[in-house]
């Protein structure tokens, strides 16, 4: 479809000739926004880095 069909279809819709959505979350995206807002509400549950060689450190050193 060419630029100039497309500025045409949008000429006749008067307006964007598709429908605009949010995509639907999948239960794991959904888990993992359950789990940050978990953590805003509690951070001091959770285990927290001063620096990424910190983090890097102790995930090299269980690997």
């Amino acid at each position: 479809m060419g630029t100039a069909t497309i500025l045409q279809s949008a000429i006749n819709h008067d307006g964007i000739p598709f429908e605009v959505k949010r995509p639907s979350l999948n239960a794991e995206t959904r888990s993992a926004l359950a789990e940050y807002e978990e953590m805003k509400k509690n951070p001091e549950t959770y285990k927290r880095y001063e620096t990424f060689d910190e983090l890097l450190d102790e995930v090299l050193s269980d690997a």
